[in-house]
């Protein structure tokens, strides 16, 4: 098998060649407290995308989502979106104010804050201006495929975009990851366009790699989760989700919690893991507005807290139905209410493991 490696891949490398061996990851050697915050979550800052829920890059929350659950004791937080473009203003030069704005605001509400770093799925997949030069072959694809017409993705296999990716989860890992209100960090979908002619199978997989090992480091302290659904063969697949959660020791999960019949977080090709590392991984799946169009509140709330098993659940605020739209963020809210927040919160096994 044919291997890229970056400079921040080299401590996997034997790993990555010998795929049957798992090497645990070794926390250092102090007792780190490993923050554990599950719960429900509410979006109130989604990038790139128009209608309720979502927000025009630039804007800080969405006010009318924060004002909506502020005061509900039974969501233990909010959970924000970012894009790389707005953390690395120039090369080497990192601004996280926008982070630290939310945090503040957080923590004088007595919440906890979820980041999702993005991507893909915005204008030039959301890269800083200095990748789109040809250091990183333009740094980005449109993808012209049937399922992802349209998106934009970086190109994550090459070695240089995984070093500067790289660079960003270190820069955020030491200025964020002591933060008592930070709750978790998590990263864009496994899913991915492959229709681009220089796509590379094996430097994906390296790039997501490489991207746990660092997180594994630079956020002892923090949840990271993985969001997986679609790509990959079962070989891949089983060697991504090992060094995930018994490696790096950090969580999964994925932006759908239950989209359209008869797919569900379940049923899709990373499906399996939830039950195998239920218990042992850290687990968040997402209700986005997709969600909305199908079943209703109870049987979704139900699902990802008795069948999936979810310690962190966020809910993307849709207020309103549509043709399309058949329930609201009002009616999670009306079940959050009467379950009293329900979530597992037993830690798992390997959140317990990174304090050895």
């Amino acid at each position: 098998m044919k291997i890229q490696f970056s400079k921040v891949c080299l401590t996997v490398a034997f790993a990555l060649i010998a795929k049957s061996i798992v090497i645990p990851y070794r926390a250092p050697a102090q007792d780190i407290p490993v923050k554990w915050f599950p719960g429900h979550y509410v979006h109130i800052r989604h990038m790139g995308f128009d209608g309720e829920g979502y927000l025009k890059e630039g804007l800080l929350v969405n006010e009318k989502a924060h004002n909506l659950v502020k005061d509900n004791p039974y969501i233990k937080g909010y959970k924000m979106q970012t894009v790389w473009r707005e953390l690395e203003v120039s090369k080497d030069q990192y601004d996280f104010s926008v982070i630290k704005s939310i945090l503040e605001l957080a923590e004088s509400d007595g919440k906890k804050l979820m980041i999702h770093i993005q991507d893909r799925f915005v204008p030039k997949a959301g890269l800083p201006e200095y990748m789109m030069s040809a250091e990183y072959e333009g740094g980005y694809f449109k993808s012209t495929g049937e399922h992802f017409t349209g998106v934009e993705f970086g190109k994550v296999w090459l070695p240089q975009y995984q070093d500067r990716w790289s660079r960003l989860i270190k820069a955020m890992g030491e200025a964020l990851d002591d933060n008592p209100t930070l709750a978790g960090v998590m990263v864009s979908e496994s899913a991915f366009a492959r229709d681009y002619p220089d796509y590379d199978n094996e430097g994906h997989l390296n790039w997501l790699i490489s991207m746990h090992t660092t997180a594994a480091e630079y956020f002892p302290k923090t949840p990271f989760f993985q969001y997986v659904n679609w790509g990959f063969s079962d070989e891949d697949r089983d060697y991504l989700m090992r060094h995930i959660v018994e490696v790096s020791r950090n969580g999964f999960g994925g932006p759908d919690l239950h989209d359209r019949k008869p797919q569900s977080c379940l049923t899709m090709r990373f499906g399996s893991y939830y039950d195998k590392y239920r218990g042992v991984a850290p687990i968040c799946v997402e209700n986005q507005p997709s969600g909305y169009r199908h079943y209703d509140a109870r049987y979704k709330f139900d699902f990802a807290v008795d069948t999936v098993g979810v310690h962190f659940l966020p809910w993307t605020p849709v207020l309103e139905t549509s043709e399309i739209v058949k329930w609201t963020f009002y009616d999670a809210l009306e079940v959050i209410n009467k379950e009293k927040g329900r979530i597992n919160t037993a830690p798992p096994s390997n959140i317990i493991g990174r304090r050895e």
